[in-house]
């Protein structure tokens, strides 16, 4: 299932839950804490990938770690996961220093590099 159809899916069930109820995008977008303009790009095929915006989703819907592949760092070792963050970190600062979306082709080189320096390898793969 792709992000946009499972969000959408969250937003159906929490309409459905109060027939009659004013219960519009807008407050479904408030309600997990980003704007309306945000959650309608998610119905629309956008993917959260700004931390503070995944972790508003992820407060909200605990499950929306698994539809975006996040996966808990405290399940490797510790120093396998020391490095992960470091390095997470560190770009997640670069990228927002820069003004730059993890998706694009700067922000992939800019991420790539400094989880090399970190000793991590990226080698994309097409997901079919």
């Amino acid at each position: 299932m792709e992000f946009s159809e499972w969000i959408t899916n969250k937003y159906i069930e929490w309409r459905g839950k109060s027939i009659g109820n004013d219960r519009s995008i807008t407050k479904f977008a408030k309600m997990i804490g980003v704007s309306k303009e945000v959650f309608n790009g998610w119905m629309n095929g956008s993917v959260p990938n700004r931390k503070s915006t995944v972790d508003k989703l992820i407060a909200v819907y605990p499950d929306a770690k698994e539809i975006l592949g996040i996966v808990d760092q405290d399940q490797f070792p510790p120093d396998f996961a020391a490095l992960l963050s470091s390095a997470t970190s560190e770009a997640e600062a670069e990228l927002a220093r820069l003004g730059l979306a993890s998706n694009s082709d700067d922000g992939l080189k800019i991420v790539t590099s400094i989880f090399t320096k970190y000793g991590f390898t990226y080698k994309r793969t097409n997901k079919g």
